[in-house]
């Protein structure tokens, strides 16, 4: 399975990964993993600006979902209030994940029974000497997990 790594310096470096993500990752779906203040919301937000959101990126943590407007619809999942994956049907979210070529999930844990079969990208944001280190893998459809 193929891994890419990044290290991190400064935030400001998010906007360039997230340019580079935006032209090379089709489809463009992210599941965003790391503990808190890792830098998932601030990576949504450099994707906001490289990809001309026209709202701006805040955590959907108590409403679980937002949807932004730009160049495409851009869902963004923040799923670190659920508890079963049951749950995460029940909201709708897996017709989303199956159908939008555009989303990022933070805290996707719950999720992952339903993510194995939907093709996307698991990103994890790990603490490192020189910053953060973001590994990118392709996930999904080929019987993997994003463990």
């Amino acid at each position: 399975m193929p891994e890419w790594c990044w290290h991190i310096r400064r935030p400001e470096e998010w906007a360039r990964w997230a340019r580079w993500a935006a032209a090379s990752l089709q489809p463009l779906r992210l599941a965003l993993y790391g503990g808190l203040g890792a830098g998932k919301t601030t990576l949504v937000r450099a994707f906001g600006r490289v990809m001309g959101f026209e709202a701006e990126v805040s955590s959907p943590t108590f409403v679980l979902h937002h949807q932004y407007g730009g160049r495409a619809p851009v869902h963004h999942f923040d799923l670190y209030r659920l508890e079963r994956p049951e749950q995460v049907e029940e909201a709708g979210f897996v017709e989303i994940w199956e159908s939008a070529p555009i989303w990022f999930i933070e805290w996707p844990e719950v999720a992952e029974p339903y993510l194995t079969t939907i093709p996307h990208y698991a990103l994890r944001l790990e603490d490192h000497p020189a910053g953060r280190r973001a590994r990118l893998m392709l996930q999904g459809m080929a019987g993997t997990s994003a463990a």
